[in-house]
């Protein structure tokens, strides 16, 4: 199996006002047999710090999360092509319109990407043309408030309009796609509890189901899709309570490809936590699996669904993995990797041209 991993490459300063010294190059393309990593090609660059990927046009679109970028102030967004020959090859880079960006998508109508920037709390949608290739168009909104924290932008499956979800407002701010743009439509945004922090989120069976993960409530909450739109119906800690962390965060989220479960990343506890989803899709909690490392950034269900990689961005480690019949985690190794931020698996058979 093949996987892209972005990579801390230079210096970061973060909003809990920390230095970060980046050990990475940059962008990685490598391949994972199941039980070690090899890396094929490397494109140095300025913290790819989230990847997302358009197999079908053979495109990488990272951001470059920084203050600066070409000399200017702000984070970038880099278009990147995979060649026949397993290299890594940058198109080209635009400014992103606003700092530290840490989160780029795509619409599934793959006309725009969306691109997070954290520190300004704005969030960018790039134009691209009939070739997935950034057209040079943008455009930019700044989200108001008292913290305005943009951290991840989540397309519907129709990509008919997209959530920005900001953590410091507490808000999934709703925009909607047109044929002549975007436009901010706050009507139907989402709220959810004050101080929670959502950092971002996922769709889930055809859009019935969205779930949320908080970064500083330590929580998981779920969403049913009624005529209305989404309304939450519950909302359940990644940690037990005698789990003896007061300062966790989570950070990620992912579903196993035949849907049955769902894992929380949790930085500070240093945990990967199980959720089973029933039919109706309630999570419940099956347990909390250690990664062997520290700082579980990012972390990625492989396509066949038998492991988890969890990217450890403090320890320069990946751990490995297995899921078990009843979702628990099995870990297996860890391996060495440079500051690991974002762990992409790609689809088998991608022409890559």
């Amino acid at each position: 199996m093949d996987l892209l991993i972005g990579t801390y490459s230079q210096p970061i300063l973060f909003g809990t006002g920390k230095l970060f010294q980046g050990k990475g190059k940059g962008l990685y393309l490598c391949a994972f047999d199941g039980e070690s990593i090899t890396v094929r090609s490397v494109l140095p660059m300025m913290n790819p710090s989230f990847l997302a990927v358009d197999e079908d046009r053979g495109r990488i679109y990272a951001v470059n999360e920084g203050k600066e970028f070409h000399g200017a102030y702000g984070g970038g967004i880099t278009e990147v092509r995979l060649l026949k020959d397993g290299t890594l090859r940058e198109e080209q880079s635009l400014p992103a319109q606003g700092t530290d960006p840490c989160h780029v998508a795509i619409q599934p109508g793959k006309h725009w990407v969306g691109v997070a920037n954290y520190a300004d709390g704005s969030v960018s949608f790039f134009a691209l043309d009939a070739q997935g290739c950034l057209s040079g168009r943008c455009e930019h909104f700044q989200h108001e408030g008292p913290e305005p924290h943009a951290h991840s932008v989540l397309f519907d499956g129709e990509g008919t309009y997209a959530y920005a979800v900001d953590l410091g407002n507490d808000i999934l701010m709703r925009y909607d796609l047109t044929d002549s743009g975007v436009i901010m439509n706050p009507e139907q945004s989402l709220r959810v509890a004050p101080g929670s922090g959502p950092r971002t989120g996922l769709f889930h069976d055809h859009g019935r189901h969205l779930y949320v993960i908080h970064e500083r409530a330590s929580a998981v909450s779920h969403f049913v899709r009624g005529p209305e739109g989404y309304i939450q119906e519950s909302m359940i800690s990644t940690l037990l309570p005698d789990s003896g962390c007061e300062a966790n965060a989570c950070s990620d989220l992912h579903i196993t490809p035949d849907g049955k479960f769902l894992y929380a990343g949790n930085r500070g506890h240093d945990s990967i936590t199980a959720f089973a989803l029933s039919d109706s899709g309630v999570p419940e909690r099956i347990g909390s699996y250690a990664c062997h490392g520290k700082t579980p950034r990012n972390f990625a269900v492989s396509p066949d669904g038998k492991y988890v990689l969890i990217g450890n961005q403090d320890s320069d480690t990946i751990a490995v993995c297995r899921i078990q019949e009843n979702g628990a985690l099995c870990w297996i190794r860890n391996l060495d990797f440079p500051t690991p931020v974002c762990i992409r698996f790609l689809k088998d058979g991608w022409d890559r041209t």
